[in-house]
């Protein structure tokens, strides 16, 4: 798949997409958010968790906003496409609110 192709795809799911070649790693930060594999297979790694996690294609994940994150493309033969949806400053805000009621 090339990059004109990518853009077409990012533009029919709504969202910035990335495409992460063999053994490319991004880093998600740890304000927590969504990942949604579009293609592929990616290896999820988040600090403090005992279990890495590997996400396929047409899979989601909530990643909570705790400790750092990171992803890195699994296949060597395909490249992974991934969206990264971080959560809102707005989100954090109501989350730490939450978090301190014990909700």
């Amino acid at each position: 798949m090339n990059a004109q192709q990518i853009g077409h795809l990012a533009a029919l799911v709504g969202t910035p997409a990335r495409c992460l070649g063999a053994g490319t790693a991004m880093p998600l930060g740890s304000q927590g958010g969504e990942l949604e594999v579009i293609r592929g297979r990616v290896w999820l790694t988040r600090s403090g968790e005992p279990e890495d996690r590997v996400v396929v294609s047409g899979e989601a994940v909530r990643v909570p906003a705790s400790g750092h994150a990171v992803i890195e493309a699994l296949d060597e033969s395909q490249s992974a496409l991934v969206a990264w949806h971080p959560r809102s400053p707005w989100g954090r805000a109501a989350g730490a609110v939450l978090g301190a009621f014990g909700r």
